[in-house]
Formats: C-alpha cells, sequence, structure tokens
C-alpha cells in the first residue's frame, strides 16, 4: 500500500469516527427528550437553568415538570461560596464548584441550614448529557429541600464517565479517574458544610447510574449505596463491604437494552436486566439488590412520562436506608 494510500484511509477513518460518535450523541439526546429531560448542553457548569428551562407551563415538548420541582433553581456564583466558613449562597441555589484537580461539580445549597450533618446524595448524568439534564428530569433540588439532604452534581469529563474496561466514550480515553474525582466531591462538599459522611450516596442516569455502582463497589468505605436507571454492570464488583444498588430499568429500553444485546452507544454487548441482581450477588457476596422494572424506554422514571413512578422518591426511599 502506498503512503498517499494509507494516510487517504487514516483520514477516512477518523471521518468515520466523528460521525459515530455525532450520531451517538443525536440518538441520546433524542431518547433525553422522551425521558423528559430537556437537553441542556453543557458549557460552563454557570449556565443558567432559568434561560432554558420555563418558569411555568409545559415544555414544547408537551412534558410537565416534577411534581416536586415546582421552578427552576437559582444558580450562585462562585463568590457565594466560603471555603473555611460554609456556604452563604441564597437558599436554592446551585452554586459551581472547582476542586485543586481542576474538575468540577455542582452543589446544590439547601434552602435551609441548621448546622447539622446531612447526608449527601451524588447525582451522575447520563453520556453526553450534563448535570443540568440531572437536576432537571429529577427534580432532585427541590426534592432534596423537602427531605433535608444536600445534592452535589457531578461533571463528566467530556461528559461521560470512565467505568473501566474501556468503557466510556472520550472519559475512558482520557483514562479519567471518576472514582477519585467522585471521593474529592464528598471530601470538598464535606469541608465546606457539615456532612453525615456514614450517609454520602450516589444517583445517576444510564452511563451514570452504571458509574455510580462501580464507585460504590470501588469505594464501599465512602459511598453507603447507589442507584440509578438505565444502566448496565459492566465491570466486576470485588467490593471489601456490602454493596446496596437499587436497579430501575425500562422493560422497552433498546439504548442500553432490557433484554440484553449489543449496545449501540456503549459498544459493548449488555446482559439482560432481570439477570443484573443475580451477577452483581455473585461478584459482590452478600449485596443488597432490588431490581424495579418499568413499561417504557430508556429514560428518568417520572410520573409524567410512560414509567408511571416517581424515580427520584424511589430513589431517595432506598438510598436513605442506609449507612455505614
Amino acid at each position: 500500500m502506498s503512503a498517499t494510500e494509507a494516510g487517504r484511509r487514516r483520514v477516512l477513518r477518523g471521518v468515520l469516527s466523528r460521525r459515530r460518535r455525532v450520531a451517538t450523541a443525536a440518538l441520546l439526546v433524542a431518547f433525553a427528550w422522551v425521558g423528559g429531560c430537556a437537553p441542556l448542553w453543557p458549557g460552563q457548569p454557570g449556565a443558567r437553568l432559568s434561560a432554558a428551562i420555563p418558569q411555568t407551563g409545559r415544555l414544547s415538548g408537551g412534558l410537565t415538570p416534577p411534581s416536586h420541582s415546582v421552578s427552576p433553581p437559582k444558580l450562585g456564583g462562585p463568590a457565594d461560596v466560603g471555603a473555611e466558613s460554609g456556604l452563604h449562597a441564597t437558599g436554592g441555589s446551585e452554586v459551581p464548584l472547582t476542586l485543586p484537580s481542576g474538575r468540577r461539580y455542582v452543589i446544590h445549597v439547601p434552602r435551609v441550614d441548621d448546622g447539622r450533618p446531612r447526608p449527601l446524595v451524588i447525582a451522575l448524568h447520563g453520556m453526553y448529557l450534563s448535570w443540568q439534564n440531572m437536576a432537571w428530569s429529577t427534580g432532585l433540588s427541590t426534592y432534596a429541600d423537602a427531605h433535608g439532604f444536600l445534592v452535589a452534581y457531578g461533571i463528566g469529563e467530556a461528559q461521560s464517565w470512565n467505568i473501566g474496561g474501556g468503557c466510556c466514550a472520550d472519559a475512558a480515553k482520557l483514562h479519567a479517574d471518576d472514582v477519585d474525582y467522585l471521593v474529592s466531591v464528598a471530601q470538598d462538599v464535606a469541608g465546606r458544610i457539615p456532612v453525615d459522611r456514614s450517609r454520602v450516596y450516589l444517583m445517576g442516569f444510564s452511563t451514570g447510574d452504571s458509574m455510580a455502582l462501580f464507585a460504590q463497589c470501588s469505594r464501599p468505605d465512602v459511598f453507603a449505596a447507589s442507584a440509578g436507571s438505565s444502566g448496565a454492570l459492566l465491570f466486576p464488583c470485588k467490593a471489601s463491604r456490602q454493596i446496596r444498588d437499587l436497579h430501575m430499568h425500562g422493560r422497552l429500553d433498546v439504548t442500553v437494552p432490557f433484554r440484553g444485546g449489543y449496545a449501540e452507544v456503549l459498544h459493548r454487548r449488555v446482559t439482560p436486566a432481570t439477570e443484573f441482581a443475580a451477577r452483581l450477588q455473585a461478584r459482590a457476596p452478600g449485596a443488597v439488590v432490588t431490581v424495579r422494572t418499568m413499561p417504557c424506554k430508556h429514560m428518568w422514571p417520572r410520573l409524567d412520562n410512560p414509567c408511571g413512578i416517581d424515580g427520584t422518591d424511589v430513589t431517595w426511599q432506598w438510598l436513605s436506608q442506609f449507612s455505614r
């Protein structure tokens, strides 16, 4: 093969690779719309939610906000945060923060702070989605205010998470240490506002769901339990402590196929969701696992979408029963 021909083939492979990434992103955004997630593409973490979410009425897709997400939260700025004296932003705000590593996350400042340590839930978005998607589709911030826990929204490298074994997307290519990142988020929040360190939890959607479980398997000394929707068991789980996980999955999901098979977005095969509990318990003996199936596709479960359940409430009721 001539050098010219070899160069031409390399260019063609690069073009095809870019087209596949664009197609994958478009597919995930389409599913996010169906699931009630306004696809707010992540720019700076300080981008205002209110710029993309209507204050009242229905979204253009005919979807209404979750019952516990009456209005979009306000966004505070980094100047609102005092690392030594705690958080001083107006209650009900989302505040972007930067870790010493340079990676970012967004914390939801509780409306009422009585100074007592609170549970912390770290929420993880799906692949090619954003923390804004997670906040809006789950209504988690407003729910947290009503139930007295803290929320930190994780931000994946290049909108993805490194779950190991070459998955997933650019985070895996960059060898991002996302387990260490999530531990650092928990530590950083605890350095700013009182956290009940025995009750630090993880939740996620799609690959964020998989990442939540992976982090718990990797650091069960930090994370007390995990929960999520539409992910898959993509890795060995050899934990030194009991694993606790709630897995919700739509029976009509073909993105991360409920029945198992090849997942185009992950570029790998996944096992059927009906085998999730048995496989996790085989890998992590003594694991406490609940699998809940729903009559819907690849989406965060809400009362106003085909899943027909409040996934945020189900998640908190599951997580809150555990501690380390």
